[in-house]
This record gives C-alpha cells, structure tokens and sequence, in this order.
C-alpha cells in the first residue's frame, strides 16, 4: 500500500507525473533500484529510507508484484514535431554529438537490466536526463552511462525524447531501426 499510494498498481496510474511508473518493468531492473536506494548510491530522499526499511523478502515480494502487473496507459497526445523528433533520436541517435540510440537498451526487448521507459510521463523522462545530466544520478554504473549521454543532449532534445518515449505507451516500441529501412516499413 505504501508503495502504491505514490506509484499506484494495476487500477490506477502513479500520483503525479513526476514519480515512474513501476508497472511492468523487469524484475531485474526493479532489485537493482531498490538495492542502489538501500546502499545509498543511487540518491532519493523518500526512497533511500523505504528500501533501507524493506527486508531482502519484502523487497522482493513488491519487484514481483510490481514486475507482474501490465504498464499503464500513456498520457494524451503530445506535439507531432516533438514526438518525430524525439523518435528520430531513440531510432537513430545522435551521431555527430556521439548519443547513441535510446531503443539499443530501452526497447521492451532489450536487457531487462535497464529500465523500459515507454509510456512513463514526459515530466519524469526529462526530469531524470536532468538529474543525470547534472551529476546527481551518476554514482552507479549504469547512472554514469546515462549520465555522459545526458551531458551531450540539448534541452531541446530531452524533451524531444521524454515526448516520444511517454508517447509510445505500452507499445512494444521494439529494438532501433536499421538506417535505410524507414520507406521499405511504409
């Protein structure tokens, strides 16, 4: 109940825009969270104590039921330029400014390692790049992964990217297009 009050459950959507939706994320990335959040490496005033308060099988009877339940329903609709822009550069990354392709480890096939990010909030989207770009998500591994594509991305382009990815539902948005494949998909 504690956990569902912020990020709701199978009946209802997070609070507020700005806290993730858990729903249906991998197990796998769910425990490594809440174990960054006991050790105190990766930073969150209200969940650095809730995961230092849950015993190893508290914490893993909520990865399962959290793992277990279907995402929620993306928000409304967003700006089409954005959303396209946005989709250019999870499809196909940022060559010249080194950002690679977002779907390479958020796509619903990817490593369940990392977090799938389709059809989180845009607010959330951005507001983590932010944190990650500005060092204060960077203490993990995977955190300063982030943290260095972060750092290359515009702000145009964060909210370019938060819009595509809170559009893209519970799509299963799959893996990056391989260039030249666009007009054969049509």
């Amino acid at each position: 109940a504690l956990c569902a009050a912020c990020h709701g459950d199978d009946t209802r959507p997070p609070v507020s825009g700005l806290v993730p939706a858990l729903q249906g994320q991998s197990a796998e990335y769910l425990r490594r969270a809440m174990a960054e959040y006991r050790d105190g490496s990766r930073e969150s005033g209200m969940m650095e104590p809730i995961a230092a308060a849950l015993d190893d099988a508290q914490t893993e009877r909520l990865v399962s039921l959290y793992a277990g339940m279907p995402r929620p329903p993306s928000p409304g609709p967003a700006d089409a330029g954005t959303v396209e822009r946005g989709r250019a550069i999870a499809e196909g990354g940022v060559p010249a400014n080194n950002i690679p392709t977002c779907l390479s480890c958020h796509a619903q096939g990817a490593s369940p390692r990392f977090p799938r990010i389709a059809g989180l909030s845009e607010a959330y989207i951005a507001g983590q790049l932010e944190l990650f770009r500005n060092g204060v998500r960077d203490r993990t591994a995977y955190g300063a992964i982030m943290a260095t594509i972060a750092r290359r991305l515009s702000d145009d382009q964060i909210d370019d990217v938060a819009a595509y990815f809170a559009q893209s539902g519970t799509a299963d948005i799959g893996a990056a297009r391989q260039p030249g494949t666009e007009e054969r998909d049509r």
